[in-house]
């Protein structure tokens, strides 16, 4: 089967037509699952701030927690969270590194760099170096962070006090960057940032791994955002009913305008289905003329469903006029397979009505059509 040409404009527009209840319906329901999508996320991050400025307000006091119980069995993964932050909002420091094992590979391990600059024994040297106590909490004010795709880690001191901070980070970066401990003796550091304070905007993106406190609902869904993103969805939501009715129509069983009834370069397509008619017989007179011409000596008529009586009766009387040649003569039927096989015909009219001819029965009769030299010609009403 050839494929269908391109599309004209008028085709487009009664294809528009012909399927807009589906692509009315796709769209409304694609674009009402974005805007519940939307309204869900706007709605759950909105719960978060409000959990987030409830922990503010109620303004944790880190001097209740107690000291021979782990804080995180004290508090919520929210409030360690936003004790961090805190902690690291005045004054704090941070430097970033590089560590490569013996073999040359990355070591990625972060949370086992905690856990070794947080140990007793590290701890009691960089306290005893700085001159100072690591608190509210070693494990709440060091941290060590890894980017996954650098794969360079960050060590940010938070004790809510600067100078505090600078001391404690000094000692650690001597230690990282000198290599000062066993556990480096198989590794190699490279340093890429000394000491520095951390940055507003470093804060919010990543001194807590994995956190969604720090962005505000209003900067993530401001209203012209809102306004693009659902201009933007309920583009995507029309375009996706055009899709969806084009899929429908290819996978119709009955023929369409998008249907490729060509099978071969020479055969004739006709399509009056979408022609504008005052009524149903002007629409028939339009096919019966398309049958008659151009003028042959015999015509084989086929259509799967029965044609009105009206185009009958005028083929009938307009064949069986004398012409100064000969008489024309026409044949009706529903199948090739059922025309007498001693018979040859000069032109072959398939009638095709839209929505109801099967793809089954035109294929079929195409098929038995290959054994006739007749041209063909192709009517969808």
């Amino acid at each position: 089967m050839y494929l269908k040409n391109l599309p004209t404009l008028d085709e487009i527009v009664f294809f528009l037509k012909d399927n807009i209840k589906i692509i009315i319906t796709t769209t409304v329901l694609f674009f009402s699952l974005f805007l519940l999508g939307i309204g869900y996320t706007i709605y759950t991050d909105s719960k978060i701030d409000e959990n987030t400025n409830i922990l503010e307000e109620q303004e944790v006091k880190l001097s209740e927690l107690n000291q021979d119980i782990p804080f995180e069995a004290q508090l919520e993964p929210e409030e360690i969270k936003l004790i961090m932050k805190n902690l690291q909002k005045d004054g704090g420091m941070a430097f970033s590194f590089y560590m490569e094992n013996d073999l040359g590979e990355p070591f990625l391990a972060n949370s086992l760099m905690n856990e070794l600059l947080t140990s007793e024994d590290v701890l009691k040297k960089v306290e005893e170096e700085a001159g100072t106590s690591i608190d509210p909490s070693p494990e709440l004010a060091v941290q060590v962070t890894l980017n996954p795709n650098t794969q360079v880690m960050t060590l940010k001191v938070g004790t809510g006090d600067t100078k505090k901070n600078r001391l404690i980070a000094d000692v650690y970066f001597n230690m990282i960057s000198n290599e000062d401990s066993s556990f480096f003796d198989n590794k190699t550091v490279y340093v890429v940032t000394e000491p520095e304070v951390i940055k507003s905007y470093e804060m919010e993106s990543d001194s807590i791994p994995n956190s969604d406190l720090d962005i505000n609902v209003e900067e993530r869904f401001s209203y012209k955002k809102i306004i693009l993103y659902t201009a933007i969805a309920l583009v995507i939501s029309i375009f996706g009913g055009i899709f969806i009715a084009l899929i429908r129509n290819l996978l119709k069983k009955e023929v369409t305008d998008i249907y490729g009834f060509a099978f071969k370069d020479n055969d004739t397509i006709l399509n009056i289905s979408n022609n504008k008619y005052q009524n149903e017989n002007e629409k028939y007179d339009q096919m019966i003329h398309a049958i008659l011409h151009p003028e042959r000596d015999s015509k084989l008529i086929l259509s799967e469903q029965k044609l009105d009586n009206y185009i009958v009766e005028k083929l009938i009387d307009k064949s069986n006029m004398k012409t100064n040649k000969h008489q024309a003569s026409i044949l009706f039927n529903s199948s090739v397979s059922s025309v007498n096989p001693t018979l040859s015909f000069d032109e072959v009219i398939i009638i095709c009505k839209k929505d109801y001819t099967t793809k089954k029965w035109y294929e079929t009769q195409r098929e038995l059509l290959k054994i006739y030299k007749s041209e063909i010609k192709v009517i969808l009403i």
